[in-house]
């Protein structure tokens, strides 16, 4: 792609109150400069500090599982983060509507912006082979982890959840009290995040999400079920982003659990994290 076709779609995509950054693989350091300075750390900067990723025609369907992990496990740390959220569709709840505290991100030759409007101000569209793609993102995460102040290459959660994980297999400490058990579910919670009158699945995700900042919060679901037969199971990060109209992500334990909890652990102690 020629830069000024790219310069060309910035200017039918640009809108008053949208910064829109379109960049292609054509010059790298220009494509590297607009994602990791412009967006990813001075919008995290901002408080703009969810990406939401949605694949634009990309023959790479599983890239966003990919940046997931890259983003998350890299910049979610010392309290601070992005926190990538991978929608199924341009028309997906997010995405279309979004909210103030999230960049709109698409990777792949489509162009979303002319129908999509970013709430918050802030999007990119990265039309680039796949080797492009992840150099590309490579660099720029670690670049934004520089630009929020964070050191992208320590990983002091996942070591600490991997001391952890070892402990409990070698035996160490003591099983985990449930809750509550409402037929088939067992459901276990964290000190104060349920009322000691909850006793039914109904009634804990009601509490859980009534619990949700509206402002800055988002849940994250990790289920640690089939994931071949469990599949629509996954639906139910629509359902929760539509009823919520807040970030939701979703994946398959325990391969999403340590990119996202690290982003987890590093934010704010939530009321807003279900496995």
């Amino acid at each position: 792609m020629e830069m000024k076709t790219v310069y060309a779609r910035a200017r039918r995509g640009m809108r008053e109150d949208l910064k829109l950054y379109v960049v292609a693989v054509s010059s790298l350091t220009v494509a590297f400069l607009c994602l990791a300075t412009a967006l990813l750390g001075v919008a995290n900067l901002a408080g703009v500090d969810k990406l939401v990723l949605c694949n634009a025609d990309a023959p790479y369907a599983g890239f966003g599982d990919w940046a997931e992990q890259l983003i998350a496990e890299s910049t979610g740390k010392d309290g601070k983060g992005v926190l990538p959220v991978i929608v199924e569709s341009a028309t997906a709840p997010n995405f279309s509507p979004s909210s103030a505290d999230e960049v709109l991100g698409s990777f792949g030759p489509g162009w979303l912006f002319d129908d999509v409007r970013t709430k918050s101000g802030w999007g990119l569209s990265v039309d680039a082979p796949l080797g492009a793609q992840m150099l590309l993102w490579e660099h720029a995460t670690a670049v934004a982890g520089a630009i929020i102040g964070i050191n992208p290459f320590d990983q002091p959660d996942v070591e600490s959840a991997k001391a952890a994980s070892r402990k409990l297999l070698d035996g160490g400490g003591a099983d985990p009290e449930p809750r509550f058990t409402d037929g088939a579910v067992t459901v276990y919670a964290s000190p104060g995040w349920l009322s000691d009158d909850v006793d039914n699945v109904h009634d804990a995700i009601t509490e859980l999400l009534a619990g949700l900042d509206l402002e800055t919060g988002y849940v994250a679901v990790q289920a640690y079920l089939d994931r071949h037969r469990d599949a629509a199971l996954a639906d139910v990060r629509t359902t929760i982003a539509s009823a919520t109209e807040r970030p939701v992500t979703f994946g398959w334990g325990p391969g999403s659990c340590t990119p996202r909890g690290s982003t987890t652990r590093a934010d704010r102690p939530p009321a807003s994290t279900s496995r």
